[in-house]
């Protein structure tokens, strides 16, 4: 009886981490088997890589900018993005122009 009650509160902990509680959230709003679930979020990863493939740093951030190679005029959904890491800055470093 102890054996099962420790296997639950591995199970438990298990199911908190990031990674398990997504693919949870997934099989359970989609209606998912969980291997489906799980083949979806890894597909995910994998898109969130090459999409993303920028490393930031303390007080950046990842904005999906229009390339500029791009005419003006053209619509939004039409455009090529580029992913660009912006720096934000405190109102003290900002520079008078």
């Amino acid at each position: 009886m102890e054996n099962s009650s420790s296997n639950y509160g591995l199970l438990r902990l298990k199911s908190k981490d990031a990674h398990s509680a997504i693919i949870q959230k997934l099989a359970s709003d989609f209606n998912l088997t969980p291997i489906i679930a799980e083949a979806f979020y890894q597909q995910f990863s994998l898109y969130f890589q090459e999409q993303a493939n920028v490393s930031l740093s303390s007080g950046e951030v990842a904005y999906e900018a229009v390339s500029s190679d791009e005419p003006a005029g053209k619509h939004i959904r039409l455009t090529q993005k580029v992913t660009v890491r912006l720096k934000l800055l405190a109102t003290s470093a900002r520079r008078q122009v």
